[in-house]
């Protein structure tokens, strides 16, 4: 196996604010940690497994004494009685040089805007466009190269002659609303992670930008979450990008604080093609309702949808050790 080494030569991160959105925290793995770190020094650190987490999440989680996030601490968090607009530029310029037996050097340079803004604690909104050049490292441009995806952004078009530099674009919106005390509603587009670490099995962060809505309901040691999302996949993939049809899900996530150390959870989804050659389904209202279990609605309509059911337990022995 061929070792590479990479270096970092140059970074520049010019921007008002960390990677998130408004009413939502950055779904970036450190600063989440940081945040997590916190809530479990502070004897809190409960049902954080659904990211990214809501202001009202972090808010219900930490305080001023427990915050060392820098990533936390830029966000207007503390604006409970106040509401706002603002505008936020986004630029990101990024060198690398590669050594061994593929050296190279590299860059990722992006840029956008975002704008959005809160009322009073109770509804946040945003939008964002975000643009720019990836020259990625030598395995990662073999990938892009031949799927014409980039991790996190999806379609990558080949803008460069002759230079495996690759163009990307994304955007991202949201309209957060919390209504009372115990629910929280979401709608836009951008991407979710459930479960615990780095990775996971029920639905990961890796993908790009996609349309979505979503509930979350916190009642005593209870937290259940449903999400409806749209995605997009190519036809004819991996031989090439387009064209794209469309695949819809339903995800149901219900996490119990059994006790201080131990929490279980379940999850179970449903993924569907918007149309085969038979019939343009589009949303089913049959997966629409929030609390039922997907297996016998899928037996009764006689569909061939993709179902998946799975189950987790976090025990947390001490606040620098988590086992799941």
């Amino acid at each position: 196996m061929r070792k590479h080494r990479y270096t970092i030569i140059g970074a520049c991160l010019l921007a008002l604010a960390s990677n998130a959105q408004e009413g939502l925290f950055t779904l970036e793995h450190a600063s989440h940690w940081q945040v997590e770190r916190a809530a479990v020094a502070a004897g809190k650190g409960e049902h954080l497994d659904v990211r990214p987490m809501s202001f009202w999440t972090v808010q219900s989680q930490l305080n001023d004494a427990d915050v060392d996030s820098s990533a936390y601490a830029r966000l207007p968090l503390k604006r409970v009685n106040a509401s706002y607009l603002r505008v936020t530029p986004r630029f990101n310029l990024t060198g690398f040089n590669q050594a061994g037996s593929a050296a190279r050097t590299g860059f990722e340079a992006m840029g956008g805007v975002g704008i959005g803004g809160g009322i009073k604690n109770k509804l946040y909104f945003y939008v964002d466009g975000i643009w720019g050049t990836v020259q990625p490292y030598t395995h990662m441009a073999q990938i892009t190269d031949s799927l014409r995806t980039f991790t996190g952004w999806g379609y990558a078009n080949q803008n460069i002659g002759g230079v495996d530099a690759f163009g990307v674009s994304q955007v991202s919106a949201v309209v957060a609303y919390k209504p009372s005390q115990y629910f929280e509603l979401f709608a836009g587009r951008g991407r979710h992670f459930i479960g615990e670490g780095y990775r996971s099995m029920f639905l990961g962060d890796a993908a790009p930008n996609y349309n979505y809505a979503k509930a979350d309901v916190n009642v005593w040691r209870l937290r259940y979450m449903v999400l409806y999302a749209q995605f997009d996949q190519s036809s004819d993939y991996p031989t090439r990008f387009f064209p794209t049809y469309r695949k819809y899900s339903t995800m149901h996530y219900l996490t119990v604080k059994v006790n201080d150390y131990w929490k279980v959870g379940a999850f179970e989804s449903v993924v569907w093609e918007s149309e085969d050659s038979v019939i343009n389904r589009g949303i089913d209202i049959h997966y629409l309702n929030p609390l039922i279990f997907f297996r016998p609605v899928e037996y009764g309509i006689g569909s061939s949808d993709n179902s998946l059911l799975g189950f987790t337990s976090t025990v947390q022995p001490m606040p620098e050790l988590t086992l799941y």
